[in-house]
């Protein structure tokens, strides 16, 4: 298996019809998790968007059979428990994937390098509080992303694909407290998030993260002048626009069509406060 072992979208169906051959007859701890891949992998790929949901469920619940077998025969094995975990999070079984990631976590702490296991894991966890939000339990949600926001911050290595996970469970708190409406602790979210944009600390020197940012904190003032609160509104739409005015971006960039919207947002609304006559609160 390891000398041959080569999977392409043109030779992956022929390596899942021989594992699953071979597997009848000499199972091994590498099969199943080769399986387990490869089944993982199909509900990734832009094909595994067209699955009906009984396809999709079929293939998630295949691909955490062989990782779970693969794991019987070697548990100690990472590759297999990763997998397990993520076939776990698609699935919405997520209070076991958080503790499958979270004995991830501890076994690969020296290769957190290869697994990612804390920034999966609170990937994972990002979509657990959106269930909850949609379920009409916000309240669970804004406990879930805090203790998500602590698990990044605690991660070893803070690269790209941190980033990114960082950004998004940023946003997710944000949105789950504007569905509590917790005015007060949405305020104390703002002021971190504007002063550390200012103090220049490297995560924030990104012009993704600033972008982002100022997006959020562009909804936010929307959010507060919709909420009759138009001097609070424009207090953070200035903020916003100070942000996004000094970020140098490119026509050619992916995110100049949100910079141009964020931008565009926020100023319609500046403008009116501003024939209003309405002060920003300080």
């Amino acid at each position: 298996d390891n000398a041959n072992w080569n999977v392409n979208p043109e030779t992956k169906n022929q390596w899942k019809a021989a594992l699953n051959d071979v597997i009848r007859v000499s199972p091994t701890f590498l099969r199943h998790e080769r399986l387990a891949a490869i089944l993982l992998h199909e509900v990734d790929s832009p094909a595994g968007k067209t699955m009906s949901n009984e396809q999709r469920l079929i293939h998630l619940e295949n691909a955490l059979k062989h990782a779970n077998l693969s794991l019987e025969r070697h548990p100690q094995h990472y590759v297999a428990l990763s997998y397990k975990s993520y076939a776990l999070h698609l699935l919405e079984r997520f209070e076991e994937s958080d503790a499958s990631y979270q004995i991830l976590e501890g076994l690969t702490k020296s290769r957190f390098k290869y697994f990612r296991a804390s920034a999966r894991r609170a990937r994972m966890r990002i979509d657990w509080a959106k269930k909850m939000r949609s379920s009409s339990k916000p309240e669970k949600s804004v406990g879930i992303i805090s203790d998500t926001l602590r698990i990044l911050e605690a991660a070893t290595i803070k690269d790209q694909f941190w980033r990114g996970i960082m950004t998004s469970a940023i946003t997710s708190k944000v949105l789950n407290l504007i569905e509590v409406g917790d005015l007060k602790a949405l305020e104390l979210v703002f002021v971190e998030l504007y002063g550390k944009n200012l103090s220049g600390s490297w995560y924030y020197r990104y012009k993704e993260q600033r972008l982002f940012h100022g997006e959020l904190m562009s909804r936010y003032g929307k959010y507060l002048y919709f909420k009759r609160q138009p001097e609070l509104g424009m207090k953070w739409l200035l903020k916003a626009s100070f942000m996004l005015k000094h970020i140098n971006i490119d026509k050619n960039d992916v995110n100049y069509d949100l910079y141009l919207k964020s931008k565009a947002q926020g100023e319609s609304i500046i403008k009116i406060l501003k024939e209003a006559n309405i002060k920003p609160a300080k």
